[in-house]
């Protein structure tokens, strides 16, 4: 053997046509995997907003138990149903030592939906009288705005007043905030405040917790009415 030789030998490497072709086939892989992670992070949302709603069914019931089986009910008739009054507060923040995030989405847009679920606890809306706190779900209860809703619109889904109610398993105590706004509530038309919308026009649907415990989730197409004033201000479960 020559000295030497084996320093003389040149070291191959990738041309440039070989470089595309695995920068290629990386591009296409990921193409591949990006909406097969996208669907995985939906249904964990989805997943982990139906396990908050058992959570409030679950506390549903607790208070139930202790109000001679009657559904919390703030009993004013607020148009906005995400709202909780500082007597309903102060018992599931103090008395039930409720984990108050499970009363928001994973979904739960901070940017549109005015602050963070920490914050919402811990600060009162001064708008309304009595001064209430918001919630990220719908909550479904019997005060006189819904069950006016439901006389309107026909769905013949009065909210349950008591635990006992035959009808636990048909009717919702809690759902997604699924909203249509548009003016004069907002200056264009939109679903934006919507919880589960990943993609347009329309959200993907949303979660609801029925009088028995159970959590069913329905794509948007299956939703229905629970409030309409076409193309004002639409609610859905």
């Amino acid at each position: 053997m020559r000295k030497g030789m084996g320093m003389n030998r040149r070291i191959k490497g990738f041309t440039l046509v070989e470089l595309l072709v695995v920068i290629g086939i990386i591009a296409l892989l990921i193409s591949m995997l990006l909406p097969a992670l996208g669907k995985a992070r939906e249904s964990a949302k989805r997943a982990a907003c139906a396990s908050n709603l058992r959570q409030v069914g679950l506390l549903w019931q607790m208070y139930a138990n202790e109000h001679k089986g009657f559904f919390p009910d703030h009993g004013i008739g607020f148009g906005n149903w995400t709202l909780i009054t500082p007597d309903l507060h102060d018992i599931f923040d103090n008395q039930y030592k409720f984990n108050h995030r499970a009363f928001y989405c994973p979904d739960w847009n901070t940017d549109v939906n005015g602050g963070d679920p920490d914050y919402l606890w811990a600060n009162p809306r001064t708008d309304t009288t009595p001064h209430t706190y918001t919630v990220g779900y719908s909550i479904y209860m019997p005060q006189g705005n819904t069950i006016a809703w439901n006389n309107a619109l026909g769905n013949k889904l009065p909210p349950l007043m008591k635990n006992s109610d035959k009808r636990a398993a048909e009717i919702p105590l809690a759902f997604d905030e699924t909203n249509l706004y548009g003016p004069p509530y907002n200056s264009t038309i939109t679903y934006g405040y919507s919880t589960h919308y990943s993609k347009g026009p329309k959200p993907d649907g949303g979660n609801a917790l029925f009088g028995d415990g159970h959590v069913v989730w329905r794509p948007f197409s299956e939703m229905i009415h629970v409030v309409n004033y076409p193309s004002q201000f639409e609610r859905f479960f």
